[in-house]
């Protein structure tokens, strides 16, 4: 993997960023970044977006990364779209194969987990024309949800309408237009959110940890830990 996409807004968010980039050179030290946002904050691989609050911020997060898979035309490239609060304590590699998105599924979140199995911190596109119509497709999806799903959690929703349920292969997932193969990866270890109850032990087989909502707070100790 060499290719890393984040979204930024904001002084909080930028720091995670920069954060976030660190431990991903530690594993990967040709890490290539774009970072999508609304000013200068001196990223490594800013790409500051004039118009990026004249859309809510769920539709802006998906039209970044299409825009990303669009002026990079070389197939077979594999790109990691990140959120700002992921670091990562081991390469993150996906096996290449005959697929064209990768997605990290839960389980364990009951109603949450049934109407969002894929949480949208870690995904993986593969380069290809069905992964640039997939991440279009998208687009359009989120622009039908509400307002408020638009800003917040639509970017989930679209991803699971692409995706359908969760599998343990590769599947292709037929669309009107095109159909997209889907590759499935635990959350458990390619997406992990640290437990509230014992937030300080988690497995050593945890590639990407996410500190997700209130555990934020965590970024700073695992930092820490992951660049030793």
């Amino acid at each position: 993997m060499k290719h890393f996409v984040y979204c930024a807004h904001g002084e909080d968010f930028a720091d995670l960023v920069s954060n976030s980039q660190e431990t991903v050179r530690k594993h990967h030290p040709d890490a290539a970044f774009t970072v999508y946002t609304d000013k200068n904050y001196g990223l490594d691989g800013q790409y500051v977006v004039g118009s990026y609050h004249a859309k809510p911020f769920m539709l802006m997060n998906v039209m970044c990364q299409t825009h990303w898979l669009l002026t990079h035309p070389t197939d077979g490239t594999q790109v990691a779209f990140l959120d700002a609060d992921v670091f990562l304590r081991k390469p993150l590699e996906v096996e290449q194969g005959n697929w064209d998105v990768t997605v990290t599924w839960r389980d364990n979140m009951g109603d949450v987990s049934m109407l969002m199995p894929y949480n949208y911190g870690v995904v993986v596109a593969n380069r290809t024309v069905q992964s640039c119509l997939g991440w279009s497709w998208m687009c359009n999806r989120i622009t039908k949800l509400s307002p408020k799903n638009q800003d917040w959690y639509g970017n989930q929703i679209a991803l699971r309408e692409l995706c359908g349920p969760v599998s343990d292969e590769i599947t292709t997932r037929d669309h009107e237009y095109f159909d997209i193969r889907v590759n499935y990866l635990p959350c458990e270890t390619y997406n992990f959110t640290p437990a509230d109850d014992n937030p300080y032990e988690i497995s050593d087989e945890v590639v990407a940890l996410h500190f997700k909502g209130d555990r934020k707070e965590l970024g700073e100790h695992y930092y820490r830990e992951i660049m030793g």
